[in-house]
């Protein structure tokens, strides 16, 4: 089996949309054996989900976003932690197991009170990237986030922080390829500093046992 391991801008639209052309095209030979998510499914489901709304409440009332209509501001919440369920607008209700590499962090309440300003914080990172001028079209105004969202951190993270999660993500993903059979591929989804060419990085770990193949879509 191979990993194919997406490395994406989380909450670009243009990684979320490259990330949908590219499980189209897989789709059409056979679904993955499971996608694999950077992401916690309580975290998700009841934290998550109405952050998206608060956005869309907020970003209906500002011009910013509503100069372009409501595709805009639809697609925009979306892609927040779009890496949790963007494969459903390909895959429908189809069985492809999801592996929840965050599950751990349904427990941790620090990261509670993080997610429930996403919407909120969306909305200003979203607006601080449009506000020189209104964007011509939805396009520009895509790669105007993208690009923002690309830019360098000001407060970079060592690589003992960046790096902490990807043994166990490695470990999870190893064990759900152990109970698959039968089928030529699986989807990884995550950060693209995950798939560096880092010792520590998860693509380093998995490409000591299992063949990987990795994909950066974040390209501006």
């Amino acid at each position: 089996m191979e990993i194919r391991l997406f490395g994406v801008f989380h909450a670009s639209p243009i990684c979320r949309t490259r990330y949908l052309s590219e499980l189209r095209v897989m789709g059409e030979h056979a679904l993955p054996a499971f996608i694999a998510v950077e992401a916690a499914p309580q975290l998700f489901c009841e934290t998550i989900l109405p952050q998206r709304e608060r956005f869309r409440e907020l970003a209906a009332r500002d011009s910013s976003f509503t100069c372009l209509g409501t595709d805009l501001i639809d697609t925009l919440a979306r892609c927040i932690l779009f890496e949790a369920d963007a494969h459903m607008d390909v895959h429908g209700q189809q069985a492809v197991p999801v592996v929840w590499l965050d599950e751990h962090r349904d427990a941790e309440t620090k990261d509670q009170g993080v997610c429930t300003s996403l919407g909120r914080n969306y909305y200003f990172w979203f607006k601080g990237y449009l506000a020189a001028k209104p964007p011509a079209n939805i396009d520009e105004a895509f790669r105007r986030i993208h690009k923002g969202i690309a830019a360098p951190s000001k407060n970079p993270l060592t690589p003992r922080d960046l790096y902490r999660r990807d043994a166990e993500w490695a470990e999870l993903i190893l064990q759900r390829v152990q109970r698959s059979s039968g089928v030529d591929y699986a989807i990884v989804v995550i950060g693209v500093d995950h798939i560096a060419s880092h010792h520590l990085s998860v693509l380093s770990v998995l490409e000591k046992t299992v063949d990987c193949r990795p994909m950066d879509i974040t390209g501006i």
